[in-house]
């Protein structure tokens, strides 16, 4: 929170002081990487944001521990689907083994291809609106898809 203060004279009692709220700041830095051992779990090196579905829309998010639901879908620990470039949700089959998430985001399985992560960035974070958790949401039509620098499992 930003936020300015007025000192008042009030006459013979002193003085009284006002406190104005002027705007709210978020920290949209990268974080610190920590090996989590999670299989699932990676991290964006740079800019960018991961794209998930919600019943409201599509919702973006840094916050890369993700697992798998009970339909075989890679989300995030709130249950959105992670989607792809192609727009689908990550899925995969019962007996697949060696699931990787590869440096470039994309996704694999019994080594075959499951898409790749959709990441987008915006030409200004600030204007991104918390909506829940650790979801953003944003009106600017000016987002684009992005290959991070990397990705870090």
């Amino acid at each position: 929170m930003m936020f300015v203060e007025y000192l008042k004279e009030t006459g013979t009692n002193g003085h009284v002081s006002l406190v104005q709220d002027i705007s709210l700041a978020r920290d949209l830095s990268e974080g610190a990487f920590k090996c989590t051992k999670g299989a699932l779990d990676v991290a964006i090196h740079g800019k960018g944001w991961f794209v998930v579905e919600t019943p409201e829309g599509e919702r973006y998010t840094r916050n890369g521990h993700f697992r798998l639901n009970q339909a075989g879908e890679l989300v995030t620990t709130a249950g959105q689907k992670l989607l792809t470039t192609s727009g689908n949700p990550v899925v995969f089959s019962p007996g697949d083994i060696d699931i990787v998430i590869k440096g470039d985001g994309k996704v694999t399985a019994s080594g075959e291809d499951r898409g790749t992560l959709r990441v987008v960035t915006f030409e200004n974070e600030r204007r991104l609106d918390k909506v829940a958790g650790n979801l953003f949401h944003s009106e600017d039509s000016r987002t684009k898809n992005q290959k991070p620098k990397s990705f870090k499992a």
